[in-house]
């Protein structure tokens, strides 16, 4: 079952709602009639999806996003509202609403759609939770190599363990994100970054093979035996 927290001031659109949400039992729902409850609910229940309209007294839907997002709170959000306007859709998805569903058409449908947008939320969240463990695991592993490692994707490094950077002079931290090109000697770029990408095309290239990587300070040169592997990271 996804627990939703569904926030509407308007009381018989919020039983209305509640009522076809749980009517198949995939979904249970809880209600708050103002988003000063809802933040109050959330703080006390773990909720897989808020789901809340625009306008409100006191404080309205962005706002209670706003304050979400604020405190650490990701969970998915959608904003469900008769307000129209592409300003407010603008507003709703830069401070991170996953969806927005206008009230407006036949309820059947709406609601339908509605259950397909809470799924699909869920979703994306639980497979972003995966890939963050996926990630912890690949630095696990390569922290636990004696030798220098790092996992490199389209040419940018993605994870570094300590042997490397501190090999190179750098903290685990700053190598991350860089282009791989940055960290090879010069005379030794071109080389090793055509074997990147034809290896990446499907060129059957010897796995193992020697050059130079080059140390923060520009000038030192260190000489490494790289033992190259291909596998598959976020697809």
């Amino acid at each position: 079952m996804i627990s939703i927290l569904y926030v509407d001031d308007e009381t018989s659109f919020l039983h209305l709602v509640k009522g076809f949400l749980e009517m198949k039992g995939v979904f249970t729902v809880d209600t708050a009639i103002s988003a000063k409850s809802a933040l109050e609910m959330a703080q006390s229940h773990p909720y897989e999806v808020i789901v809340s309209d625009y306008e409100m007294p006191g404080m309205n839907g962005i706002e209670l996003l706003k304050n979400l997002r604020q405190t650490g709170n990701e969970i998915p959000f959608i904003l469900f509202t008769g307000r129209g306007r592409e300003e407010v859709v603008i507003q709703a998805l830069n401070e991170g609403a996953d969806y927005y569903l206008q009230k407006d058409g036949d309820p059947v449908p709406l609601f339908a759609e509605l259950s397909h947008k809470i799924m699909h939320a869920v979703e994306k969240k639980q497979a972003k939770i995966a890939l963050k463990h996926s990630e912890e695991q690949a630095q696990v592993l390569i922290d636990h190599i004696q030798d220098g490692a790092f996992l490199a994707q389209d040419g940018i490094l993605l994870l570094s363990n300590e042997v490397q950077a501190t090999m190179l002079g750098y903290q685990k931290n700053e190598v991350m994100g860089m282009p791989i090109s940055e960290l090879i000697a010069p005379e030794d770029q071109e080389r090793v970054i055509k074997r990147h990408f034809d290896r990446l095309a499907g060129e059957i290239l010897p796995e193992t093979y020697e050059f130079n990587l080059l140390h923060k300070d520009r000038t030192t040169r260190i000489p490494v035996r790289m033992s190259v592997g291909i596998g598959t990271y976020q697809d």
